[in-house]
């Protein structure tokens, strides 16, 4: 499980497309329609063996071979727990671009903002707001970072913002080195995903779509191993409860000729901590217990195609250095 939760927050952080246009079947809320039936990991895999999807990316070494991609991911959560309360939003958005240079080594062109807000009330009722940008640019010879928070509480305020720029060797100097990073190992995924509770399903009338739908002793235990790794308290003892109706989905699209699609993910749940022993606005334990409310709601999508990155103007303003 704590493969797959990492899996999972880095495919949201990273970014992921879908929200704004429902490109490429993607839909708005991270789901891609079709006609799925349930299947095991086993024939989901030969399912995708058949269309020749173990080179996912294509075949690296040919000449003028390239690569892009572009993401977006959206999350917002809301928590309650008696007069403390918290609204957070999470967005992200990508451009990616590999290409071969007349010199046949890889060009490597990279934009991804990431951005966050929270906002809430928590002990003495004092009113809290943060704000966070982690924005990433590669431009084929530099990294870029871009980094930058403002937080308030009780009515003190603080903020920070780094920039850097760090030269960069990707250590890849010609495509017919890297096939092997583009070798797909779907039975692991699949099989990570159905050992946390996923049920698998697929539709192959064009190409094949996996959905793997996580069900609610799944989502639960999710849940459980996130709240445990936030607060110091026993995830195991806690009673949660997951609300009617909740969803959370991955999706897995690969065309005819075994090209990877998209990769996306469905989320939308709310559930109860019952009678939680600690403080949600302090973090402490508390001698009774009070209910805490969750509400989460994201979509995510990582989606093939011509892609076009815009890197910001004033990159070479950002001074030069290390990571520190």
């Amino acid at each position: 499980m704590k493969k797959l939760w990492t899996a999972l927050t880095c495919l949201l952080l990273v970014g992921v497309l879908a929200a704004l246009s429902a490109c490429g079947g993607v839909q708005s809320d991270g789901s891609v329609p079709g006609d799925y039936r349930s299947v095991t990991v086993q024939e989901a895999v030969q399912a995708l063996e058949a269309v020749g999807a173990e080179s996912p990316l294509g075949d690296t070494s040919a000449e003028g071979w390239s690569f892009g991609a572009k993401a977006r991911a959206e999350a917002s959560v809301t928590a309650e727990q008696g007069s403390a309360s918290l609204e957070a939003e999470a967005r992200s958005e990508m451009q990616l671009s590999i290409g071969a240079s007349e010199q046949d080594e890889l060009i490597f062109l990279l934009a991804c903002k990431n951005s966050a807000e929270a906002h809430g009330s928590l002990a003495d009722d004092a009113a809290a707001d943060a704000a966070a940008r982690a924005n990433v640019y590669i431009d084929g010879e530099n990294l870029y970072l871009d980094i930058g928070a403002e937080a308030s509480a009780g009515g003190a305020a603080d903020s920070s913002s780094y920039k850097k720029k760090i030269p960069l060797d990707l250590g890849i100097p010609s495509l017919p080195q890297i096939p092997g990073a583009a070798e797909a190992d779907f039975a692991s995924l699949l099989n990570a995903l159905a050992e946390s509770g996923a049920d698998i399903a697929i539709d192959d009338s064009d190409g094949v779509k996996v959905r793997a739908s996580f069900s609610t002793a799944a989502l639960e235990e999710l849940l459980r191993e996130v709240l445990g790794s936030i607060y110091p308290v026993d995830a195991s003892t806690l009673d949660l409860r997951i609300g009617a109706g909740a969803a959370v989905q991955v999706f897995l699209v690969v065309d005819g000729e075994g090209q990877f699609t998209s990769l996306s993910v469905k989320a939308d749940f709310e559930a109860t901590v019952a009678a939680a022993t600690f403080d949600m606005a302090t973090g402490e334990y508390i001698e009774e217990g009070k209910d805490i409310s969750f509400r989460c709601k994201a979509s995510a999508a990582l989606e093939a195609g011509d892609v076009s990155v815009d890197l910001p103007g004033d990159l070479d303003t950002y001074p030069e250095g290390g990571i520190l």
